[in-house]
């Protein structure tokens, strides 16, 4: 298709940035939230399994209860208060037993999945042109005719496997992995829980924007450490277009490469193999 190979992990940036081969990004997901009334979800839903199903042909439906627990004469009890049930319907491809890509739906929303590995490393040119061809889909399906802003993420796994070279005994040498552990002072010898979140405002002339950036996960024996990366320009009060949506991406995209670039040693970064 004349793109950039597939594997790179900087795409049409609106800033000069290194690319990788081999980053340790297992997972981006772009989202859309919208407003939709469950009548209108729920009577067109079983005609979207039938519109994906070639495509993405594994498909689940997974619920998830949040509740509240209040405190009464010293006693914790289930309040009946703020309980409420979300449900999501996936829809995958597979490859062999791993997840390749997907899309997943909520009545409020819709994000696209795209899922590498080292064996397998994608990019955010496949994760766009997964939404480009199913987004306007999607809208049209559903009368969606504006979303509330959009939301991009990256995964990125930290362990044995995807750092090799700052591994010793089990651990991950996270000070000579990440800027957030350079550590002052004498003492260097981090131990557990590994954890850190940031969120910044990085608002942009046209639109607002929050910037994410969270590490989870305790260190084991081949424990692995969860490190997130989120751009959103969501607000319930915001109603624009899927094309009005493209710039929003593109800019999404190079402050998520801009946090990746920051956060990751230059020790590190070399590691994942930048292209020449």
């Amino acid at each position: 298709n004349g793109l950039n190979p597939p594997w790179l992990l900087c795409y049409r940036c609106n800033m000069s940035c290194v690319m990788y081969s081999h980053p340790p990004v297992v997972e981006r997901a772009l989202a859309f939230g919208c407003t939709l009334t469950e009548e209108t979800f729920q009577t067109k839903l079983a005609s979207w399994g039938e519109r994906v199903k070639q495509a993405f042909p594994s498909s689940k439906i997974q619920r998830q209860w949040q509740i509240q627990i209040a405190e009464k004469n010293g006693m914790p009890f289930l309040s009946s208060e703020g309980q409420k049930l979300t449900t999501k319907y996936q829809f995958f491809q597979h490859s062999g037993e791993d997840k390749k890509q997907g899309i997943q739906i909520w009545q409020d929303k819709i994000s696209f999945n795209l899922f590498s590995s080292a064996e397998n490393p994608r990019s955010f040119v496949e994760l766009r042109e997964i939404a480009n061809t199913w987004a306007p889909q999607w809208a049209s399906h559903f009368g969606v005719s504006s979303v509330h802003g959009i939301r991009l993420e990256y995964v990125n796994l930290l362990s044995p496997k995807t750092v090799p070279g700052f591994c010793s005994d089990g651990r991950i040498r996270l000070g000579e992995i990440l800027t957030a552990f350079k550590v002052p002072g004498p003492y260097k010898d981090l131990t557990s829980p590994f954890d850190f979140q940031f969120n910044m405002v990085a608002n942009q002339p046209d639109f607002p924007m929050a910037i994410h950036a969270s590490l989870k996960g305790a260190q084991h024996d081949g424990g692995t450490l969860r490190l997130l990366f989120r751009a959103s320009t969501e607000n319930l009060q915001r109603s624009i277009s899927l094309d009005t949506a493209q710039k929003e991406i593109d800019i999404a995209h190079s402050s998520i490469v801009a946090e990746f670039d920051a956060y990751f040693s230059e020790e590190a970064k070399k590691s994942f193999g930048p292209n020449e």
